[in-house]
């Protein structure tokens, strides 16, 4: 049982208009020091607007139980509430910087949404000197006390950033010992037993393609034409389950993980590198024992049907992104390759039906840096998603789609990857954002017919949105608040489908290796082609431990993604200390009452502050979500381009300070 904060005596907010209705479930998160917002669980509910004594004591991220205050709600502004309860602490350990006054010490919190000052008895820095970074443990709440339960080491290196970050989202960059023992026990190559009762596709011509730095390869393909009206993909996926039993010290610590996470400095993998890199990848040359879907397609696209097997493969030849794209240009196909623009044909025609069918298909720019040997940024690269790209994505969707919806037809227990579709007014919001730049679209529709009919239609309307902006001025800045707009994709075993892939069914198979999920749907899959589902009393007892499961994967997940996007941060920031000074050309990616946020065009973000641009004094329109001139009536608003100089890199604090160039 989670510890319980009761609201303490203090300033009491105006409770007159209080409403009656039940209290709410969900997370503070802080703004400032006397202001915050109450984000509920229920993601039908509207944000609550925190302030002052409201807070109850609330830091950010706390798991709180809350009421909405206050009556009518003008225009614009945000309803109110008040925290009833604090359930859980959502900031129990932090990262900051030890710092000293006189006998006293106090953490100063590294990007943390902390606003009053952490103190730390001298008994409790634990070795720690003035200006290390410092792993802290919060001890109590009213006031902030902390003690030191590791020394990271002196702030500022580049080593010290990215252990932090390790450190931060609590990310194991070692396996015990009793799971590295287990790995080491598992066998190095295939032999006659282990590929005994499996199909043998090692005659087909099965290829990969991964990014050229990838490691671990859990997937890959094959074609064949088996008559003039069948187009036959094998998608041919790493039978991890053979080697991570249920129970077993690789599963114990595999569940915890639930996925691999990718920092810019190398990947922390779900699973020792005997297995991610070793006898589960599917290296060229190498048999290998795997999952195969078999999706059987007509000329158009359309698929026919789908089968499964238990298989061994030897993959023929592993490939890259870039060097499928210039085969495809230039159409010089490797022997026993040549159905590589076949593959490239299909791809498309499934693409553009699941389009048809309601697939949200974002484009969005990723960021790659590349670094040399001392770890400093050498490179940054902005990766667009090609034609290779999007060969390999539509076999897996399809691949997700079959297993999927061949387990819930023999209504079996499975974790599903599951969308929702844009709450109301989430799309009203958008609807707004889209009227300050001048964009009129009809997003809201009025609530009639079934719930399939009602997505297909928003479907409709957020697709006619990306097609209109498709190569304009606002097509980044409308495709990054279209994303917003959206709930997370989450993992779960109420099958609700999946909004933004347009499909009533999904779930993650694809990629055992890196993900939890899809380890279980494989095991599942692999009782049912083995004849051996459990009986009805111990799949009610499985489907309560996948909820489990799904519900830990879900956070892991969220975790790793943060602390992948702070890696990539840390390493921006490094670059930019060296680039004091220099001019760029940016995009306005939000605007707030004290200036503007701006992407630079290597992606790294930067806050503009009001006071750097002089030749005006900017207020906030919040109707226009935009900063005006009072005097000119200049205007700046999100996706607005923008000249700006670098005039300062905080790397422990993560802030990239610019100014205006008029």
């Amino acid at each position: 049982m989670a510890k319980r904060y009761r609201q303490r005596q203090g300033p009491r907010p105006d409770r007159r208009h209080e409403s009656k209705k039940a209290e709410l479930l969900g997370m503070v998160r802080r703004v400032d020091a006397g202001s915050g917002f109450f984000i509920a669980d229920d993601p039908g509910q509207e944000d609550l607007y925190l302030r002052g004594a409201a807070l109850g004591g609330a830091q950010d991220r706390d798991r709180v139980r809350a009421v909405r205050v206050g009556g009518h709600v003008r225009p614009g502004r945000r309803p109110e509430g008040r925290v009833v309860e604090i359930l859980e602490r959502g900031i129990r350990r932090l990262i900051g910087e030890l710092r000293r006054h006189g006998v006293f010490y106090y953490l100063l919190p590294l990007a943390y949404r902390v606003y009053e000052p952490i103190t730390i008895d001298p008994a409790d820095i634990h070795g720690g000197q003035e200006g290390d970074r410092v792993h802290a443990e919060m001890v109590d709440y009213r006031p902030l006390r902390a003690t030191v339960v590791e020394v990271i080491g002196p702030g500022g290196s580049p080593e010290v950033e990215l252990k932090t970050v390790s450190v931060k989202y609590d990310v194991p960059r070692e396996f015990p010992m009793p799971v590295m023992r287990s790995a080491e026990g598992l066998p190095d190559h295939v032999d006659a037993h282990a590929a005994r009762g499996r199909t043998d596709l090692r005659r087909l011509s099965v290829l990969t393609i991964d990014p050229i730095d990838a490691r671990d390869l859990d997937d890959a393909i094959s074609f064949e034409r088996p008559d003039p009206q069948t187009l036959r993909v094998g998608v041919h996926i790493a039978d991890v389950s053979r080697y991570v039993t249920p129970g077993s010290a690789l599963d114990d610590e595999a569940s915890k993980r639930a996925t691999s996470i990718y920092l810019v400095d190398g990947v922390i993998p779900m699973l020792p590198p005997k297995l991610s890199n070793g006898i589960c990848s599917l290296n060229a040359g190498e048999d290998r024992l795997t999952l195969s879907v078999f999706l059987n397609y007509a000329p158009d696209g359309s698929l026919r049907g789908a089968d499964f097997a238990r298989s061994v493969i030897r993959v023929g030849r592993r490939f890259h992104y870039d060097e499928v794209d210039d085969i495809l240009g230039h159409g010089r196909y490797p022997a026993g390759f040549e159905f590589l623009p076949d593959l490239a044909a299909l791809s498309r025609g499934i693409r553009e039906k699941r389009s048809k069918a309601g697939s949200i298909d974002f484009d969005l720019p990723e960021v790659k840096l590349i670094l040399d040997d001392a770890g400093k940024v050498k490179d940054v690269r902005v990766l667009t998603h090609t034609i290779s790209h999007q060969l390999i994505e539509e076999f897996m969707i399809g691949a997700n789609v079959a297993v999927a919806e061949y387990l819930t037809a023999k209504r079996l227990p499975a974790i599903y990857r599951v969308h929702d579709r844009p709450a109301p007014e989430k799309l009203l919001a958008l609807e707004q954002f889209l009227h300050n730049l001048g964009i009129k679209m009809k997003l809201r529709m009025k609530v009639h017919g079934s719930e399939a009919e009602i997505s297909r239609e928003i479907s409709r309307r957020l697709q006619e949105l990306l097609a209109s902006v498709k190569g304009g001025p606002w097509e980044k800045v409308v495709n990054y608040q279209l994303l917003r707009s959206m709930p997370k994709a989450i993992y779960s075993t109420k099958n609700i489908g999946h909004f933004g892939l347009g499909s009533p069914c999904y779930c993650h198979f694809t990629s055992p290796i890196r993900r939890y999920p899809d380890l279980t749907v494989h095991r599942m899959l692999t009782a049912v082609l083995l004849n051996q589902v459990p009986p009805k009393s111990e799949l009610k007892k499985l489907e309560a431990r996948l909820a489990e499961a799904a519900k830990i994967s879900t956070e892991q997940e969220i975790k790793a993604a943060e602390a992948e996007r702070e890696s990539v941060k840390v390493k921006l920031l490094e670059d930019m200390q060296s680039r004091i000074g220099q001019v760029y050309t940016g995009i306005v990616s939000g605007v707030v009452s004290f200036g503007m946020f701006v992407q630079l065009p290597n992606t790294a973000e930067g806050l503009l502050h009001v006071s750097s641009i002089r030749d005006d004094h900017y207020l906030l329109s919040e109707i226009s979500a935009s900063l005006v001139g009072r005097r000119t009536g200049k205007r700046y608003r999100v996706g607005d381009e923008i000249r700006v100089r670098v005039d300062k890199v905080d790397l422990p604090l993560r802030q990239l300070d610019l100014s205006a160039v008029l």
